[in-house]
């Protein structure tokens, strides 16, 4: 299956407005919402809940991008002056303008690769950020990590439930593939419960582009 089938799979209109992401996102908005302001893009944005969010508080110039065309329609089913576009986040040159946005959001987007692709991912992303502003990453951490999985490199994991390789970030491995232009401004061990109930163990992470 390819990429953009599995997450046209993984959407259905129970999800809209359910994002437990959010909360997380909530607690970064409360201590850094002075510090952010349009344009903002969200990759990997899947029914846009944080943009809605951001939407409601008066934030504009927003844009949200996912692969699966299935989420972007429920995302589109929202505020109009959201803007929303089906593209692979892993390759957005002659799409987005480098250095144009003030505020990048990755949230639960970074862990779906392996290491390598994660590192090259968050590098790319950063391109299109302005010197001296933020971005927010939520990324699954290995304390997720059950015991049934199989490592298949740095900080991969072949997951059977799935059949795909995911990146499961140790707090080393997460620091190594932050770029040198990035300075960490937070760096937290978070927990939520998924759509499902189960328990995620996750790293939200701050930084300033240099």
């Amino acid at each position: 299956m390819d990429t953009k089938s599995y997450w046209n799979g993984h959407y259905d209109r129970t999800r809209i407005n359910k994002n437990p992401n959010l909360e997380i996102f909530k607690r970064f908005f409360s201590d850094y919402q002075d510090q952010i302001g349009p344009p903002v893009l969200d990759v990997g944005c899947g029914d846009g809940a944080i943009l809605k969010f951001l939407f409601e508080r008066g934030y504009t110039n927003l844009l949200g991008i996912d692969i699966s065309d299935v989420a972007i329609s429920l995302f589109r089913n929202g505020p109009p002056k959201i803007n929303a576009l089906v593209e692979d986040a892993h390759n957005l040159d002659g799409i987005l303008e480098k250095e144009f946005f003030s505020f990048i959001i990755s949230s639960m987007t970074l862990h779906h690769e392996d290491y390598e692709n994660a590192k090259s991912d968050l590098v790319h992303w950063t391109s299109f950020l302005k010197p001296g502003d933020l971005i927010y990453l939520l990324t699954r951490s290995n304390s997720s990590l059950n015991g049934g999985e199989t490592r298949v490199g740095n900080s991969t994991y072949f997951l059977p439930h799935i059949n795909k390789n995911r990146v499961h970030f140790s707090y080393e491995s997460l620091r190594e593939i932050i770029s040198p232009q990035l300075r960490i401004m937070k760096f937290e061990d978070v927990h939520f419960s998924g759509l499902k109930g189960a328990k995620i163990s996750a790293w939200m992470v701050v930084a300033r582009k240099e």
